[in-house]
């Protein structure tokens, strides 16, 4: 009795199935549709859109840092390079006694390039403690040439192999451990000098 009904049941709904997907064929021939490719294409759409609200966005903001303990400067692969100065936020310095100052020296070497001395007032290079906390007037410089990042520095030399000819501009900025730029009362602590490269020929 009870496997009766079941069958019953199963034929109902088969039957009322059966009935629906004809009502459906029908209006879809009235309109010049095809009611295979209908189906095919709503189907479609159901799929894109689940996969669309289910999978999230990913994001690399991530800039690539070199290690420290291959000189007095690494070079960064991509980062600021690439229109990320600003992406590390910044710092700024609290005791008014105790602001770091920087001062950059560049001059051209006796046999090729450019050296570069960073002198600083009220801040230590702390290259073993990058990426780490942040402590007070301590981390690293970030050396840029015509506004383009070349180098994060991690102490108070550096060599430029070569500096295109004309008017250039060199800047040093201090970082903190954590890569964010050291600033007082809203501007960053850096320095840029004006270098004239003369051409080749001359």
């Amino acid at each position: 009795m009870i496997m009766r009904v079941k069958a019953r049941n199963i034929k109902s709904s088969f039957w009322a199935i059966a009935a629906i997907a004809s009502l459906f064929t029908g209006v879809a021939s009235v309109a010049g549709l095809n009611p295979v490719r209908v189906l095919a294409s709503e189907w479609g759409h159901t799929i894109a859109d689940a996969n669309h609200h289910s999978m999230p966005s990913a994001h690399d903001g991530h800039e690539s840092h070199s290690s420290p303990g291959h000189g007095n400067a690494n070079h960064d692969h991509g980062g600021a390079n690439h229109g990320h100065a600003g992406h590390h936020g910044s710092l700024d310095v609290m005791d008014p006694e105790r602001v770091p100052a920087v001062t950059l020296i560049v001059q051209p070497d006796s046999r090729s390039g450019w050296n570069v001395e960073v002198q600083t007032e009220n801040f230590t290079f702390a290259p073993e403690r990058v990426n780490q906390e942040n402590l007070p007037n301590e981390g690293h410089g970030h050396l840029y040439v015509d506004g383009e990042k070349i180098a994060r520095l991690y102490g108070n030399w550096y060599h430029i192999s070569h500096l295109e000819p004309g008017t250039r501009e060199v800047k040093v900025s201090l970082h903190a451990n954590g890569h964010e730029t050291w600033t007082y009362e809203g501007e960053a602590i850096a320095h840029t000098v004006t270098v004239n490269v003369p051409a080749l020929d001359e």
